[in-house]
């Protein structure tokens, strides 16, 4: 199970112990809750059953005879350390740098955002941009596909100082799922982007379209700001 926050912070909490994921942050846990490292093993011995997978072991099969028999069960039990890998247990630093030296990204919702993840989280929001876009304009059905436009919404406003184009993301989000999870920041998150990129009118509709929606939200007051609407 991979848990995504976009703010404030989350407790995972099983038989295993108990975990926080931050804001900005997004990690990978097994069934029994177990973290990062752990869940990284897990997750990509399940990628290795993919046909993916098997085309990789298919590969690694063909080495030389003397190879497979001289350590057969070991290369067996390791994964292998590729950027997914790396990603999952928290080193984006160096998931990064493979996916810079070439590394190959399944054209796959998933795995696209794991890589945003991995460009994001090592300060590289442009690339991470890039790989959520991709996101939006190839797997538009994908159930993770809100989110990938929210995260993008984010990064286009916090790091890169793009806020029309943040806007559009967070109506994106929206749009995909009206009723999910992510819609009420969604609008928010829209009214400040509208504002901070000077479309005052956009701001001041889209303030109203929230508080109408929302009316008890804690977020009304900002939204109001942003708006035009505090007095």
């Amino acid at each position: 199970m991979r848990v995504a926050v976009s703010h404030g912070k989350v407790r995972v909490r099983s038989t295993a112990g108990e975990a926080f994921v931050q804001a900005g942050e997004s990690r990978w846990f097994d069934q029994a809750g177990a973290p990062a490292a752990e869940a990284a093993v897990a997750a990509n011995r399940s990628r290795a059953a993919t046909p993916a997978g098997a085309k990789a072991r298919a590969l690694h099969a063909s080495r030389s005879a003397q190879e497979e028999s001289a350590v057969p069960s070991a290369r067996e039990e390791l994964p292998r350390l590729d950027w997914r890998t790396l990603n999952d247990s928290g080193d984006y630093v160096r998931a990064y740098e493979l996916l810079v030296q070439g590394a190959h990204v399944d054209d796959d919702a998933e795995a696209l955002m794991d890589a945003a993840d991995a460009a994001r989280l090592s300060n590289h929001p442009e690339a991470a941009a890039k790989y959520l876009g991709r996101v939006l304009a190839n797997h538009r059905a994908s159930a993770a596909t809100p989110l990938a436009a929210f995260t993008l919404g984010r990064v286009l406003l916090e790091r890169l100082a793009r806020p029309s184009e943040a806007a559009e993301a967070f109506a994106v989000a929206r749009e995909l799922a009206p009723q999910g999870s992510l819609a009420q920041d969604a609008l928010a998150r829209e009214v400040e982007a509208w504002s901070k990129a000077g479309r005052s009118e956009e701001a001041y509709r889209r303030a109203h379209q929230f508080l109408q929606l929302y009316p008890q939200s804690r977020r009304a007051p900002a939204v109001k700001q942003y708006g035009g609407l505090a007095h």
